[in-house]
């Protein structure tokens, strides 16, 4: 966010890019999506979460939650844990809110977005009470009458 309460959204869709860290510089909440059906997807959790600073909050996405669950799907339990293992590891600043969401049914959007909303605009609000403003003013020139 700027000055102006501009939100500012970076989409990476899951491309693996060089300066990825440029882009999670300064970062309100992070947004984590996978496939709840593909176990790579889930896998790469891991790789993109360690290119955020710590202490950023959470929201983690499993997609495609309309699909009916299989044997290769991957089970809630299993997200739980990795939620709690970078929870437990001190990853993150706070507990990961987890959303199972369908473009196509339109689930869990909305909650998901309100969620990502809240969460940046307090954590802005937390850095701007943190943050220290300098002002200097410039030093008049002697001799010159200032109106």
């Amino acid at each position: 966010m700027d000055n102006n309460n501009n939100k500012k959204l970076f989409n990476t869709h899951g491309s693996a890019f060089d300066d990825s860290k440029i882009y999670f510089r300064d970062v309100d909440c992070g947004v984590l999506c996978f496939n709840i059906h593909n176990e790579q997807s889930f896998n790469n959790l891991n790789h993109w979460m360690s290119l955020f600073n710590e202490n950023v909050p959470f929201v983690l996405i499993g997609t495609k939650s309309d699909i009916e669950r299989t044997e290769k799907s991957i089970s809630k339990e299993r997200i739980e844990q990795w939620c709690k293992q970078i929870e437990d590891q001190g990853i993150v600043k706070e507990k990961i809110h987890y959303f199972e969401t369908s473009a196509k049914l339109s689930t869990n959007i909305i909650e998901a977005y309100e969620t990502i909303v809240k969460i940046a605009l307090n954590q802005y609000k937390n850095k701007q009470k943190n943050s220290i403003n300098i002002s200097i003013e410039p030093e008049k020139p002697k001799g010159i009458c200032w109106w």
